[in-house]
């Protein structure tokens, strides 16, 4: 039995606490333009524009929070799977790539994040449901 036959399978999923904490931020985020926006704090002097501009940021981060929040609620499963046969993303499809269609395994950079690209066989992923 070959070393490659003894690696475990892998599931990856999102990180609740990271979530957890971009569900806070943003939230956060949306009371203070909504406190801005309808002038709850007494004694300040604010301007049209900036009444605008927190109307525009309480919508904004609203949505944001709202979208974290169904992440956080609907994150119960792994969304990509790493096994000895192929790797499977299922925000992508349903099927598993299998490790020799893969024909080069690339790390991309871009700001501060790293991304893993799989160079996948043509064929392969012409037979895909979605053009990418």
């Amino acid at each position: 039995m070959s070393e490659s036959q003894n690696l475990p399978n892998l599931a990856i999923g999102y990180s609740r606490a990271r979530l957890l904490m971009f569900f806070g931020g943003s939230l956060l985020l949306t009371l203070l333009c909504a406190a801005l926006a309808f002038t709850w704090q007494e004694g300040t002097n604010v301007t049209t524009f900036q009444v605008a501009a927190c109307y525009i940021g309480a919508v904004f981060f609203g949505l944001a929070t709202c979208r974290m929040l169904w992440r956080l609620l609907s994150a119960r499963e792994p969304v990509v799977f790493i096994s000895r046969v192929g790797i499977r993303d299922t925000r992508l499809a349903d099927e598993t790539i299998a490790w020799s269609a893969v024909r080069k395994i690339m790390l991309w950079k871009q700001r501060a994040q790293k991304f893993v690209v799989l160079k996948v066989d043509p064929l392969v992923a012409s037979d895909s449901p979605e053009d990418f």
